[in-house]
């Protein structure tokens, strides 16, 4: 019965994921969001001229062209020019959506491994993740940040693989396919692999029989492995960004080009409050076209994140998490390293190229989402009544619904009917069929979490083992 609810829940979950991200396919007009111009100019100059942009061109320049070479090559194919194009647009935004989706998956089973004993909490935060405007909004959007995400949340989840289970072929192969892939796709993905470095290394260790000679060498030998696919693979692309920028991440010549400056040192910013807040709100708010939603919808997901934080807290305090020191000893308790780890080195990075003059955009740290709505669905597990993560999610998905429904009202300016419906007109062929299919998948979506929920809950406090 677990297994099904389990199942219902995650196809749930996609969804509502993919009824929101398609809505925001065809309700954004072509190059609405302010990227989408330069990411598609990448994908036509590979299409056109069989070559890679240079910064001149585009400031997408810097990125790996994993991403622009398929959209370019596939769903773009003869396209010469950026001008004059929507159907091509819209094609390669179907693209970044499915990637989109993908992560999603593997940010649910991210959370199964760190919690086999608690689906429901998978679902929940999965579901938190899945009707968050800006993710849906940035997925659906031509950009290699839904490939990114995918990959990079896929290399996390091979690691965790080898911590807890023990290296062998088939893992470290996978884990090498998804490693070379984020190095191909956008320089973040390769900031996060030392993370899934060190879970492969301390895997290998915990796992192996053996002197401890022969426990080290080989976590050398697969560490260096897996490095050596990452450079066979994309190594002359950041080759290429020392030689033209200066750097690996290209960064150095982007703030040059757009004369931004440093704003304060890492660590000032770091500890800005404001900055903390920002992110948050704008995770919740701010969508392609520079439309920012504040007003009590803002306050109201405030509230909800502090209600949230503080049952994660009673949470922690009945487990006594403390008391468990020992098992951080243990590959499973190391996970949690892990994961924490991951965000540690998101918002690091994120805050770091901040301070050297970079914007500072909630996009940016997405590569740890599936970790701050594990938080928030973990604060509502502190009682065994199946009635507090409903109510949750019910509150979560009313938030998110108004804030779309209010979004796609700010796109269309004067409403004369149903925001989204308005906002599809003239984009999609039969807009208020659509409005309505759109409305049914995402009733049912809701309704599968829903009963999702109500079936798997189970509080952490009083399981003697919460893993």
């Amino acid at each position: 019965m677990n297994q099904r609810a389990t199942m219902i829940g995650i196809l749930s979950v996609i969804l509502l994921y993919f009824c929101f991200a398609l809505m925001h396919v065809y309700m954004l007009g072509i190059y609405k969001p302010g990227d989408e111009r330069r990411h598609a100019k990448y994908a036509v100059v590979i299409e056109s001229d069989g070559r890679l942009p240079t910064l001149r061109e585009t400031r997408a320049a810097s990125h790996p062209p994993l991403y622009y070479g398929l959209v370019g090559k596939t769903v773009m194919r003869g396209v010469e020019s950026i001008d004059g194009i929507g159907v091509e647009v819209r094609r390669a935004r179907v693209v970044s959506v499915i990637f989109g989706g993908i992560a999603l998956i593997f940010a649910f089973l991210i959370i199964r491994l760190l919690l086999p004993r608690h689906p429901a909490l998978a679902v929940h935060a999965t579901a938190i993740m899945a009707v968050i405007p800006s993710y849906a909004n940035n997925c659906a959007v031509l950009g290699n940040d839904s490939l990114s995400l995918a990959s990079q949340f896929a290399m996390i989840y091979a690691a965790l693989l080898v911590l807890l289970r023990g290296p062998s072929w088939p893992r470290c192969l996978q884990l090498a396919l998804y490693l070379s892939i984020a190095a191909l796709t956008r320089v973040s993905g390769v900031l996060v692999m030392p993370v899934a470095l060190l879970a492969v290394a301390v895997g290998v260790w915990w796992h192996v029989e053996g002197p401890r000679s022969r426990r080290v060498g080989l976590a050398v030998l697969i560490v260096g492995g897996l490095l050596g696919s990452v450079v066979l693979s994309s190594g002359w692309f950041y080759w290429r960004n020392v030689s033209a920028s200066g750097d690996l991440t290209g960064q150095s010549a982007i703030l040059e080009q757009v004369q931004n400056h440093p704003v304060r040192s890492p660590f000032a910013v770091l500890f800005d409050a404001s900055k903390w807040l920002e992110i948050h709100d704008e995770t919740w708010g701010r969508l392609a076209g520079m439309v920012n939603i504040g007003g009590a919808l803002r306050m109201f997901a405030r509230l909800l994140t502090v209600i949230s934080l503080v049952g994660a807290g009673v949470v922690l305090w009945q487990t006594r998490f403390w008391a468990r020191i020992r098992e951080w000893r243990t590959p499973r308790g190391f996970s949690w390293i892990i994961v924490a780890g991951v965000f540690a080195n998101v918002f690091l990075s994120v805050f770091v190229y901040h301070a050297r003059g970079g914007g500072l955009h909630q996009r940016y740290t997405f590569g740890a989402l599936y970790v701050s709505t594990l938080l928030l669905a973990l604060g509502f597990t502190w009682t065994k009544r199946n009635v507090v993560p409903i109510a949750g999610y019910c509150a979560t998905f009313i938030l998110c619904f108004s804030l779309q429904v209010t979004y796609a009202a700010r796109l269309v300016r004067k409403v004369k009917t149903f925001p989204i419906e308005q906002a599809l007109t003239g984009h999609i062929k039969y807009p208020e069929a659509s409005t309505l299919w759109l409305m049914v998948g995402l009733t049912v979506g809701f309704v599968g979490v829903i009963y999702a929920l109500a079936r798997l809950h189970r509080p952490l406090v009083g399981d003697t083992n919460p893993h």
